[in-house]
């Protein structure tokens, strides 16, 4: 139902092959699309580089890349060319890379998902806990993971704890499941309306 003559909110996941093949993102959004659960949105499954633990390591080189893809597709589709029109997930390594993209580059992202985030070395959040860096105010946040999870888990707590203090809106989703694409397809059909809920034109 693409039309040119609309514009439409962009949703950029890490991992992208495992977001087509496995979580099956665009059945889900063409399934939330038509019943009006979700407003009509374009999304662009990036795969990863052959190093995904690096690329995933709060890695300048995917900022970059990204920023690279953003243009691209803003020079191609009738996309909103704003902050908080754009949606970065992730999933495990993919969903630290989500935090860290919208820490480092607000004026691309405003809107967060992660699902189990990976934050090892958690030590990258440490300017932030102590106060020296602030995290840009009309950040927008979805997170979950799984009870059975154990450090990533406990680490999903501790920022969930940093956002709330310093008043970032950020929605948590705590299930009793470990770490599997299941479960990441479940908080899929739950996050999206947080971010794209169905406008009436």
């Amino acid at each position: 139902g693409y039309n040119s003559s609309r514009s439409y909110p962009t949703i950029y996941t890490a991992d992208g092959a495992a977001w087509l093949d496995v979580i099956r993102l665009p059945m889900i959004l063409d399934q939330m699309i038509a019943k009006g659960t979700i407003e009509p949105v374009i999304a662009v499954m990036i795969d990863t580089a052959p190093d995904r633990s690096s690329w995933y390591s709060y890695n300048p080189d995917y900022l970059t890349y990204l920023r690279r893809v953003v243009d691209h597709v803003d020079n191609l589709y009738s996309t909103r060319r704003r902050p908080e029109a754009r949606l970065h997930v992730g999933t495990s390594a993919g969903g630290r890379a989500t935090v860290y993209v919208g820490l480092e580059q607000p004026d691309l992202f405003n809107n967060l998902a992660t699902l189990s985030p990976s934050f090892n070395p958690l030590s990258y959040f440490e300017p932030y806990f102590s106060g020296r860096k602030r995290p840009n105010p009309k950040l927008k946040i979805w997170m979950s993971a799984g009870t059975y999870e154990g450090s990533i888990y406990q680490d999903a707590q501790t920022v969930e704890a940093f956002f709330k203090s310093v008043n970032i809106p950020i929605k948590t989703v705590y299930l009793h499941q470990s770490h599997s694409f299941g479960a990441w397809r479940e908080c899929a059909v739950e996050m999206l309306p947080y971010f794209f809920p169905f406008q009436p034109q």
